[in-house]
C-alpha cells in the first residue's frame, strides 16, 4: 500500500516516512515540505489525516 500512495502521491512531494500496522489501522508517517503528519486508515471509521507539525489546509 505504501508503494502505492508513493507513486500517486510524488507530484505533490509527499514523503512517506514509515508504514505502520495497529489491530485497528494502517497508519502511513509523512512529511510534505519539513510538515509532518500521520495518515490513518482504520477500517471501521476510514481515513483521518493527523499534524504533528503545524500544517495548514491549504497545504
Amino acid at each position: 500500500m505504501a508503494n502505492a500512495l508513493r507513486k500517486i502521491n510524488s507530484v505533490y512531494e509527499i514523503e512517506i516516512l514509515e508504514e505502520v500496522m495497529v489491530a485497528e489501522a494502517n497508519v502511513f508517517l509523512c512529511r510534505y515540505k519539513d510538515k509532518r503528519f500521520n495518515v490513518y486508515f482504520d477500517i471501521v471509521y476510514g481515513p483521518e489525516i493527523k499534524a504533528v507539525s503545524s500544517i495548514s489546509v491549504e497545504n
